[in-house]
């Protein structure tokens, strides 16, 4: 498949969104260590699902064999199916989220990953999925790569939350990307307008905003 040949193209500096940070490190080298993190196991790793959902390329790479899991680990079919279901809740639930995704499909190659290895054990935080722009670049054209890593945790959250997160990513982060301010805006104001891109699909979603984990989340 031409996303297995990709696998070991290292190019990313991600940016991501992260429950309960606890890594006292700077922005750049939090980054870079996410990108290491996500990579460097991956290469190790083959695409066994691929398919397409509205436009979208959809992948799952291989499950975790031995490594001992923090949470019970998901199966690639239902896996997919989650996904596809989230994205549906955008296209459905978010024409404004929906919209933009569209521009970025008309700019380059918008991917979802699910990887049940992502994060790694040994990071001090529970990352629900990652933008990784351009990890794998297009060969002909010159076109963007959008890209979006769901993880273990992230693939376990109900359909409307895991949706709006990933607006944030793809939408917030992947709009950044496409007007080259990915490298040059600051943590702090790119992490803010994701923010505003994932508040209004749980606004659009219709998603409470009083319950506990919500609290917490803010």
């Amino acid at each position: 498949m031409v996303l297995n040949r990709h696998l070991s193209i290292l190019r990313a500096l991600g940016t991501m969104i992260q429950r309960k940070m606890r890594i006292p490190l700077s922005f750049k080298f939090v980054i870079l260590v996410l990108t290491m993190l996500w990579a460097a196991p991956v290469l190790a790793k083959s695409v066994e699902i691929e398919t397409k959902h509205r436009g979208i390329r959809l992948a799952g790479v291989s499950l975790p064999l031995t490594e001992r899991q923090d949470v019970e680990i998901m199966a690639l079919a239902p896996a997919m199916a989650k996904i596809k279901k989230a994205i549906e809740r955008i296209y459905k639930g978010t024409k404004f989220s929906a919209e933009r995704i569209e521009t970025l499909k008309k700019n380059g190659r918008v991917t979802l990953v699910y990887d049940a290895g992502f994060p790694e054990n040994r990071m001090a935080s529970v990352i629900i999925a990652a933008f990784f722009p351009d990890f794998f670049q297009i060969e002909k054209g010159g076109l963007k790569e959008f890209l979006v890593v769901i993880g273990r945790f992230g693939i376990k959250w109900p359909t409307d939350k895991l949706a709006a997160v990933i607006v944030h990513e793809l939408v917030g982060h992947g709009l950044q990307h496409l007007r080259g301010r990915t490298e040059k805006d600051r943590k702090i104001d790119k992490e803010c307008e994701a923010l505003i891109y994932e508040e209004k699909a749980y606004q659009d979603l219709k998603v409470r905003r009083d319950t506990r984990d919500m609290q917490k989340l803010r």
